[in-house]
């Protein structure tokens, strides 16, 4: 599957329902008579939230890259931890908008609902159902369970690295009891409870996941409004975004598809995405499953973990590591 965005014919490398939403009149939704926000206000919000933790995202990663690969002294593990797993809350914030907006494309549902995924469904939105059908699994099985766990299960974000001469990968474990008390990668993220994820591979399906969203979300909102839609406008592309903030987007959008394939050992038959931006930043384009396979694993290289050590006394499984083959590092603060 594709998703292009172009300058000259969509006015912006931006997701699609960013414009779409801003060009349905405020008669035509029905947030006053469900008391909730303007779908305009909550969209943006969630967006926003989004771009910012994203923008933070990747220098911390290039910083802690260049850290571990060159064997700094003192790595910051912690502000990764900190903002890679804000980012992952924004993005679930971001579908919990996504219900907001299409809750308020019909009438209010017969009995007062407070969740919106609820009040969406008894209103038997139009087209909600096919973005339920391709967005619950991302959300429910993928990063709904992290985001539990970081927020209500208190696991944390693990940073590790395998590393040898010729190859460098960067990723993380979401951390949690396994059986016996050993605290490892969380069953309920990593079903094998002896994996990681590629910082790499799992930011191009979230920025994959971002864009189809905002498409499925557009889709509806045009199948409901669509006859009430203001004229696509004209300017410079971006509605009422600022110029500067549409070029940190272009920005972020190029630091994205220049992230290479070098993913975990078990991530090598697995699908991702390919981002393809070219200098002027006029476009975007993105293919999932890319049409190439990923570079291969260095079976030579080591993992390099960095872990807080709790107070309990629990003894700590890492995840790929299984014999006396393994070399491990870890490095506590």
């Amino acid at each position: 599957m594709q998703i292009t965005r172009t300058v000259a014919r969509d006015g912006s490398i931006l997701p699609r329902a960013l414009d779409v939403i801003r060009r349905v009149p405020d008669e035509a939704w029905t947030y006053g008579e469900q008391g909730l926000l303007h779908p305009r206000v909550a969209y943006t919000r969630a967006f926003s939230k989004v771009a910012v933790a994203w923008q933070s995202v990747m220098p911390a990663l290039a910083v802690l890259s260049a850290e571990l690969r060159f064997d700094g002294l003192e790595p910051d593990v912690g502000s990764v931890e900190t903002k890679y797993g804000n980012l992952l809350h924004a993005l679930y914030e971001h579908i919990d908008a996504c219900y907001a907006v299409m809750r308020c494309v019909g009438p209010a549902p017969a009995k007062p609902v407070q969740w919106h995924q609820v009040a969406v469904r008894a209103q038997k939105v139009p087209g909600a159902r096919a973005f339920e059908d391709q967005v619950i699994a991302y959300k429910n099985l993928s990063l709904g369970p992290t985001v539990n766990l970081l927020k209500h299960g208190e696991s944390r974000l693990r940073v590790l690295a395998f590393r040898s001469r010729f190859a460098f990968t960067l990723g993380y474990f979401i951390d949690g009891p396994q059986r016996g008390g050993v605290i490892g990668p969380a069953p309920t993220v990593h079903h094998d409870e002896n994996s990681a994820f590629s910082f790499n591979r799992d930011i191009l399906v979230h920025w994959w996941w971002l864009y189809r969203v905002s498409e499925l979300l557009a889709d509806v909102v045009e199948r409901n409004l669509g006859s009430k839609m203001l004229p696509v406008s004209d300017g410079n592309g971006s509605g009422v975004v600022p110029l500067e903030a549409v070029d940190e987007w272009v920005k972020l959008c190029h630091a994205i598809a220049a992230i290479p394939p070098d993913f975990m050992p078990d991530e090598s038959e697995k699908p991702y995405p390919l981002v393809v931006v070219p200098p002027t930043g006029a476009s975007i384009r993105l293919e999932y499953p890319a049409p190439r396979r990923p570079n291969k694993f260095d079976r030579e290289a080591k993992i390099t973990a960095c872990l807080t050590i709790d107070e309990g006394g629990q003894t700590y499984k890492l995840p790929y590591v299984g014999d006396a083959q393994n070399v491990v590092t870890v490095e506590g603060r």
